[in-house]
Protein backbone atom coordinates (compact mmCIF):
# COMPACT_ATOMS: atom_id res chain seq x y z
CA UNK A 1 0.00 0.00 0.00
CA UNK A 2 1.38 3.39 -0.99
CA UNK A 3 2.01 6.03 1.62
CA UNK A 4 2.06 9.80 1.28
CA UNK A 5 4.56 11.99 3.09
CA UNK A 6 3.33 10.62 6.40
CA UNK A 7 3.32 7.18 7.93
CA UNK A 8 -0.45 6.98 7.53
CA UNK A 9 -2.57 6.29 4.47
CA UNK A 10 -4.24 9.63 3.77
CA UNK A 11 -7.62 9.90 2.02
CA UNK A 12 -9.09 13.22 0.89
CA UNK A 13 -12.88 12.85 1.10
CA UNK A 14 -13.84 16.21 -0.40
CA UNK A 15 -12.71 16.35 -4.01
CA UNK A 16 -14.47 17.34 -7.18
CA UNK A 17 -13.94 16.15 -10.71
CA UNK A 18 -15.21 18.16 -13.65
CA UNK A 19 -16.36 16.33 -16.75
CA UNK A 20 -16.46 18.62 -19.76
CA UNK A 21 -18.79 16.14 -21.48
CA UNK A 22 -21.21 16.06 -18.54
CA UNK A 23 -21.02 19.84 -18.23
CA UNK A 24 -21.99 20.13 -21.89
CA UNK A 25 -25.00 17.88 -21.33
CA UNK A 26 -26.09 19.88 -18.28
CA UNK A 27 -25.56 23.36 -19.71
CA UNK A 28 -28.82 23.62 -21.73
CA UNK A 29 -30.79 22.86 -18.55
CA UNK A 30 -28.94 25.31 -16.30
CA UNK A 31 -30.96 28.23 -14.88
CA UNK A 32 -29.24 30.61 -12.47
CA UNK A 33 -32.51 31.16 -10.59
CA UNK A 34 -32.50 27.46 -9.64
CA UNK A 35 -29.07 27.83 -8.03
CA UNK A 36 -29.50 29.94 -4.85
CA UNK A 37 -25.75 30.07 -4.25
CA UNK A 38 -25.39 31.78 -7.63
CA UNK A 39 -28.64 33.72 -7.84
CA UNK A 40 -28.02 35.52 -4.54
CA UNK A 41 -24.24 35.85 -4.79
CA UNK A 42 -22.66 39.27 -4.43
CA UNK A 43 -20.29 40.65 -7.05
CA UNK A 44 -17.43 39.78 -4.70
CA UNK A 45 -18.68 36.17 -4.38
CA UNK A 46 -18.93 35.88 -8.17
CA UNK A 47 -15.39 37.18 -8.61
CA UNK A 48 -14.04 34.71 -6.03
CA UNK A 49 -15.91 31.86 -7.76
CA UNK A 50 -14.60 32.97 -11.17
CA UNK A 51 -11.00 32.93 -9.90
CA UNK A 52 -11.47 29.53 -8.23
CA UNK A 53 -12.81 28.06 -11.46
CA UNK A 54 -10.00 29.63 -13.47
CA UNK A 55 -7.34 28.31 -11.07
CA UNK A 56 -8.90 24.92 -10.41
CA UNK A 57 -10.21 23.70 -13.75
CA UNK A 58 -6.94 21.98 -14.68
CA UNK A 59 -6.85 20.28 -11.29
CA UNK A 60 -10.41 19.00 -11.74
CA UNK A 61 -10.06 17.82 -15.35
CA UNK A 62 -6.48 16.59 -15.88
CA UNK A 63 -5.62 13.37 -14.05
CA UNK A 64 -1.86 13.90 -14.29
CA UNK A 65 -2.16 17.30 -12.58
CA UNK A 66 -4.35 15.79 -9.85
CA UNK A 67 -1.68 13.15 -9.14
CA UNK A 68 1.03 15.84 -8.95
CA UNK A 69 -1.09 17.84 -6.51
CA UNK A 70 -1.87 14.75 -4.43
CA UNK A 71 1.82 13.85 -4.21
CA UNK A 72 2.71 17.42 -3.22
CA UNK A 73 0.19 17.40 -0.37
CA UNK A 74 0.71 13.82 0.84
CA UNK A 75 -2.67 12.50 -0.31
CA UNK A 76 -2.74 8.79 -1.16
CA UNK A 77 -6.34 8.53 -2.38
CA UNK A 78 -9.22 10.84 -3.21
CA UNK A 79 -12.96 10.17 -3.15
CA UNK A 80 -14.29 12.16 -6.11
CA UNK A 81 -17.70 13.67 -6.64
CA UNK A 82 -18.92 15.40 -9.77
CA UNK A 83 -19.05 19.17 -9.95
CA UNK A 84 -21.44 20.84 -10.41
CA UNK A 85 -23.82 18.40 -8.77
CA UNK A 86 -27.25 20.02 -9.17
CA UNK A 87 -27.12 20.74 -12.94
CA UNK A 88 -25.89 17.21 -13.59
CA UNK A 89 -28.77 15.71 -11.66
CA UNK A 90 -31.24 17.90 -13.53
CA UNK A 91 -29.69 17.01 -16.89
CA UNK A 92 -29.74 13.31 -16.07
CA UNK A 93 -33.45 13.49 -15.29
CA UNK A 94 -34.21 15.31 -18.54
CA UNK A 95 -31.85 13.51 -20.90
CA UNK A 96 -32.32 9.96 -19.63
CA UNK A 97 -36.07 9.48 -19.06
CA UNK A 98 -35.65 5.71 -19.40
CA UNK A 99 -34.00 5.64 -15.97
CA UNK A 100 -36.40 4.83 -13.18
CA UNK A 101 -36.09 6.23 -9.64
CA UNK A 102 -34.53 3.97 -7.03
CA UNK A 103 -37.10 1.49 -5.75
CA UNK A 104 -38.92 1.33 -9.10
CA UNK A 105 -36.23 -0.65 -10.93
Amino acid sequence: MARGRHDRFTVDLHCHVLSKRAQGLAQPHFRIEREPALAFATDQDREINRRQIENGTCRMTVAAQRIIDMDATGIDMQALSPAPRAPLLLARRRTRPRCKPHGQR
